[in-house]
Order: structure tokens, then sequence, then C-alpha cells
């Protein structure tokens, strides 16, 4: 998507204008972009300078960036304060970085400024806003505003971010099936080197993967094959072995990287292991590295009761 198509469309509203009263026309607008609007906006519903002026001394318009204001309020929710960036950012601009991240999901949350990617040279950073420039924008309609895509957003993290926030955002991609592992491979360019070493070096994989890994790793200790995603203890769980009373869970980022799903998965643990169940937890790393301790501990829970007891 270009860019510049979004910010054309919500400029188009020369019918508003002519169809409502002007406030109602503001309000209408300003609904549909997060409760803000911009000068030129305000031109196009008719308004002459004077006009908006008064509005914004009596408040009716508030400030919120130099010609960018909120329509009755200037305490705005999130949408509104990512059109607003885009608003001062103009044309050929998009929510990047990790604003972009966060939107797209592969980040936990939004940071606190608005990153935007602009081919404008003369944008300037200011409080709340971020910007970044390029001589292209990559991007696509998310939520309705421009965003870079899952790939640009990645190799401007590998351009900016440190290593574990960028793996991190690198598996959610691949779990959420955003970009393949040979496409961060076949990066180049700032950032791109960056992506291919880090899937050279083995990102976290997909819950399939460690899975798979998981039953390859049991198949080759010679341990009984567990059920698979089957439900113990009145909730589903990665593996089990009925006989023994014992689960294994297996975490990559996209399960246990945030702090509801960590609290989650620990209350699913306690809820199992208060029904009789014993309960193993480990990381893709552990599952990767060192399959043999893995297996090791696992076999372990696997031994007669009288053999552990006798250990």
């Amino acid at each position: 998507m270009d860019p510049d198509r979004w910010w054309h469309q919500i400029h188009h509203i020369d019918e508003f204008g002519d169809t409502y009263p002007p406030d109602e026309a503001i309000a209408r607008v300003a609904s549909r972009l997060g409760g803000v609007i911009d000068r030129a906006q305000l031109r196009s519903l008719g308004l002459k300078r004077g006009a908006i002026d008064r509005r914004i001394a009596t408040g009716r318009l508030r400030r919120i960036y130099e010609g960018v204001y909120g329509v009755g309020h200037d305490a705005l929710q999130a949408r509104g304060m990512l059109v607003a960036g885009l608003l001062v950012a103009g044309p050929g601009a998009a929510l990047s970085h990790r604003t972009a991240a966060a939107l797209r999901r592969i980040l936990p949350s939004l940071p606190p400024f608005v990153e935007i990617t602009t081919t404008k040279t003369h944008a300037r950073d200011r409080p709340g806003l971020v910007f970044h420039r390029a001589t292209s924008v990559q991007a696509a309609r998310l939520h309705g505003l421009p965003v870079t895509t899952p790939i640009r957003t990645l190799r401007d993290l590998a351009a900016t971010r440190p290593d574990a926030e960028l793996e991190r955002a690198c598996s959610e991609a691949l779990v959420l099936g955003l970009v393949g592992a040979d496409e961060l491979a076949q990066q180049r360019g700032r950032g791109g080197a960056r992506l291919a070493r880090l899937t050279s070096d083995g990102i976290a994989p997909t819950r399939s993967e460690l899975e798979r890994r998981f039953l390859r790793a049991v198949a080759r200790a010679d341990l009984p094959r567990p059920a698979t995603n089957r439900v113990a203890g009145g909730r589903e769980v990665d593996f089990h072995w009925p006989d023994h009373r014992l689960v294994v869970e297996v975490d990559g980022w996209r399960f246990h990287g945030h702090r509801l799903a960590f609290e989650r998965d620990r209350a699913k643990t306690v809820a199992l292991q208060l029904r009789g169940w014993r309960v193993l937890r480990f990381t893709w790393r552990q599952v990767c590295d060192d399959p043999a301790a893995v297996m090791a501990a696992v076999a372990r829970f696997l031994d007669p009761p009288a053999s552990r007891r006798a250990a």
C-alpha cells in the first residue's frame, strides 16, 4: 500500500462539509480518526482561519501538535495518538519500528512514543513522536492505518533494537505466519544481514516445531511415546503420560513471553498439581540445545515409583 493513498483518502472529505453543519462535520471526521483532525481537513470542511481559531480559543479544538487538534478534549486514546503522529508526518509516512511491531502483535506493548517512518527530510522529533527517515516506505493497511509491512518492521528492529527483543519479535512473527524463515534468511542491507544471521543461529521454533523436536528426542531416548495435545486434569497439555500422571509443557516466546501468558501457565501448573499430576516445563532452548538433559529429567519421572524412592 502506498501511504500517500491513506493520506489522500482521509483528506478527501469535502462531502462532509456539504452535508452537515460545521461542528457535526468535524465530529464525524474526527470519530473515524480516533478523535483528532488537522487544519487541512478543517479547511476542506469549509472552515476559514477565523472559524478555526475561535474553536481553538473556546476549547472545542484542543491543540495536540501544531496544526493537529483533539476534538473537544486532548486526552486521546492510543488510536488518536497514532493518527495524530501520522497527521504531523504528512503524506508518505507509516507507523513503524516498535509501534508497528506492537500493532502486529510481535512485541507485547506499544512504546511510550509513536514511531513513524517518513520520506520527508524535514520531519523532526517532538514530545511523543520519533521520526525515522527513509527513501521509501513499504507499508500495508492495518486497523485502517498505514503500518510498515512485517518484514520491513523486522528489518527496522534489526537495525535499532537489542538481540533479545529482535529474537522475540522474529519468533512471534514466525508463529503468527507473518513471515517465513526463508524470507528472513534472504534479507540483506540495513538490518537484513542481522536477520539472516539470527536465522542461521536458530530463531525460537514455533510450537509445532518444538513438539516435533521433543518427540524426536523422546524416540531417540527410547522412552514411551506420550499423548500429544490432549486433555489431562481438565486442561489441554502439550504431552502427557497418563499411566505415570506426568505432564510436559514446552514453551517458546509465543507461549511464555508475555506477563499474562506467564501467569496463565503458572495457574495451569497449579491446577494440574492439585489434581495429582506432576508437571515439567522446558524452554525451546533446553529442548533444542540440551535434549539429553531434558530426556534424563523426563526418564526419572517415568521410572516406577519404587525405583524413584530407592534412588
